[in-house]
């Protein structure tokens, strides 16, 4: 027999199977899924925490964005200020861009400067470095929020 002790549960669409454990809540909160075979996936730490679709200007191509409170267009790069900052600076960053309507190269770097917690400053240019405001780019950033 099976004990449950709390003070509010919610529960809909909870399966359980005795022969797999398809999910874990830690005391501490982590959420741990069974993925694919035996692997697992934490949830806080798989998942993207911001993401944007932005044009040239700097505004936003979709509604599809997570956790961005602004962005600014700069010479050559983008400012991506988020409204929950990561909890260090050395977050995971992926960009995405170059629809130009050719075959020219597309690159992105993160600046030395003016990025922190709470923004990533980047520049884009051609794969010849010249700078270049790319029409299409998508960013995407993965870690731990404070």
């Amino acid at each position: 027999m099976s004990t449950i002790v709390g003070t509010n549960i919610e529960v809909t669409n909870l399966k359980y199977d005795s022969d797999t454990t398809s999910m874990i809540i830690s005391n501490a909160g982590q959420v741990t899924i069974q993925g694919e075979g035996t692997a697992t996936t934490n949830l806080q730490q798989g998942l993207a925490k911001t993401f944007i679709a932005m044009g040239s200007d700097a505004s936003t191509l979709s509604s599809q964005s997570l956790n961005v409170s602004s962005t600014v267009d700069d010479t050559g790069g983008m400012t991506v200020n988020f409204n929950n900052n990561f909890g260090q600076i050395d977050y995971l960053w992926a960009w995405t861009g170059g629809a130009d309507g050719g075959n020219n190269g597309a690159d992105s770097r993160k600046r030395e400067t003016g990025s922190g917690s709470g923004s990533l400053k980047y520049i884009t240019t051609y794969n010849d470095n010249t700078l270049y405001d790319w029409v299409k780019q998508s960013n995407t950033f993965f870690g731990d929020l404070a």
